[in-house]
């Protein structure tokens, strides 16, 4: 599947977050990362690719994470 085909998206910080998250679902998900702060700029672009689909974040309770 291409990541466009999900209906649901977990948007993570970095790489060994998404393997983990990926080593517990059941499901085909498209996991993103946003690799540390994500720019406003960017948060924009995935906004508008997302709108229609279910988008789930998961950061860690830390100073990159609450940014």
């Amino acid at each position: 599947m291409e990541w466009g085909e999900f209906d649901k998206v977990i948007i993570v910080e970095g790489s060994s977050d998404r393997k983990k998250v990926a080593s517990v679902l059941n499901e085909d998900v498209d996991i993103r990362c946003t690799n540390g702060t994500i720019s406003l700029t960017k948060l924009d672009e995935l906004v508008d690719e997302l709108m229609e689909r279910d988008v789930y974040l998961l950061f860690d309770a830390d100073e990159s994470g609450e940014k």
